[in-house]
């Protein structure tokens, strides 16, 4: 029984061994040309010959890209064998792919054949966001898996002896870019108004105490809110703070910030006055204050006294509200003659 079951296991790990030897494809290459899309807003333009490989190098950022956008300029004789003609695109290079190596084997993850236009603008998603449709004038290389690291392979090679040599030496002009998401991200942040608030100070805002609108879409974490170019609205709501409403607008494939202050809710009370004014708020002395502080809701007794000259307000604080107490003293003049 043991020996049955060690010659099931050997006959299985064959078979795999197999499979993944099938599923891997060997060729050689004339050369491996590298373009280097590292930096996204660059257009890189090279020359290839049939036979040869492209090597495109992604940014490390990949936030804002979407796809790769390959464009061939076929000359006419090339185009008269489009039939013969192919390329592919692999992973799982082996060895790594390098500038000294024309030998290779490799995943094949898609493969089609050169169109007879003079012109071939091939197209490799990269990512959900990705939104170019199928058209006459582009060829989507869809794959089933997305090409892993930060770099692309592509071969491009006759399938037909009937190619004749002089074909091989015909150079083809090629440009490569990154194809950016219409989009932006919004890096929001949520603070509170301490120049308002006093008592606000070194204190954080949890995400709990409000609730995040855009575009009347409710979003419950600040983080990774990606959204298309252009304007949008933002309306923060809460218990505890005013409600505030921004207007923002969004670039494709930037980052915007955004701070909007919040304001507590509970009422504001501001005392003008003459100086030397002895302040009192229920009964307790308070420092003389230009600026609003803030008081708990319900009703206040607030006494001013100046000298001999004494005056006493009450007021019943509601949550948004602000009160402002102004002392003014009147000079009269009278003529007696």
């Amino acid at each position: 029984m043991k020996r049955f079951i060690f010659f099931r296991r050997f006959c299985i790990l064959i078979i795999l061994v197999i499979q993944v030897h099938i599923s891997a494809e060997s060729f050689k290459l004339s050369s491996l040309v590298p373009v280097d899309l590292t930096d996204t807003e660059d257009i890189a333009k090279t020359q290839i010959y049939v036979n040869d490989a492209l090597l495109v190098k992604l940014p490390e950022n990949m936030t804002y890209i979407s796809g790769i956008e390959v464009n061939l300029k076929i000359p006419e004789e090339i185009a008269s064998f489009s039939n013969f003609l192919a390329y592919s695109l692999y992973s799982g290079l082996k060895p790594a792919p390098s500038e000294k190596n024309t030998d290779y084997s490799g995943k094949k993850l898609s493969a089609a054949k050169f169109s007879e236009r003079l012109t071939l603008n091939l197209y490799i998603p990269l990512s959900e966001e990705f939104s170019i449709k199928d058209n006459p004038y582009s060829e989507i290389i869809n794959t089933e898996s997305k090409p892993l690291g930060r770099e692309l392979f592509i071969r491009f090679y006759a399938t037909s002896k009937k190619v004749p040599k002089r074909i091989l030496d015909i150079p083809i002009e090629v440009s490569a870019r990154t194809v950016i998401i219409n989009k932006g991200l919004l890096n929001l942040n949520i603070k509170p108004d301490t120049t308002y608030d006093k008592f606000l100070l070194g204190k954080d805002i949890p995400e709990k105490d409000f609730v995040l609108s855009i575009d009347e879409t409710q979003y419950k974490s600040l983080k990774n809110i990606y959204l298309p170019a252009g304007k949008h609205h933002a309306v923060i709501t809460s218990n505890t703070y005013r409600n505030e409403i921004r207007t923002f607008i969004i670039e494709a494939a930037k980052t915007t910030d955004l701070t909007i202050l919040l304001r507590s809710i509970e009422p504001k009370l501001q005392i003008i006055c003459p100086e030397k004014t002895e302040i009192f708020l229920d009964n307790k002395p308070i420092e003389q204050n230009k600026e609003s502080f803030t008081i708990t809701q319900g009703e206040h007794i607030i006494k001013l006294v100046i000298g001999d000259y004494e005056v006493v307000k009450n007021i019943i604080a509601v949550k948004g509200h602000s009160y402002i107490v102004n002392t003014n003293i009147d000079v009269s003049v009278s003529d007696e003659d």
